[in-house]
């Protein structure tokens, strides 16, 4: 009985839970990108990845290497 109460419970919040989801929209889609963005931050994508790919290269390119990658101009939004 306490079996059957588990998955009616799981099935009800699966159908309950695409029910109340968001239909696609272009404004759905922007606003969960803009939410995707605040949560993680282009520019700290790409610093990371420049300091990353910068370990490649030979120490003295190294640092002009990861300013070129994070110029704000080719961050913009």
């Amino acid at each position: 009985m306490q079996k059957l109460i588990i998955i009616l419970s799981a099935a009800l919040f699966a159908s309950a839970t695409l029910l109340l989801s968001a239909t696609d929209t272009p404004e759905t889609r922007r606003r969960e990108a803009e939410h995707y963005l605040q949560a993680v931050p282009p520019k700290a994508l790409f610093e990371d990845m420049a300091d990353k790919m910068a370990t490649n290269l030979p120490a003295d390119q190294r640092q002009q290497f990861k300013q070129m990658m994070t110029k704000t101009s080719t961050l913009r939004r």
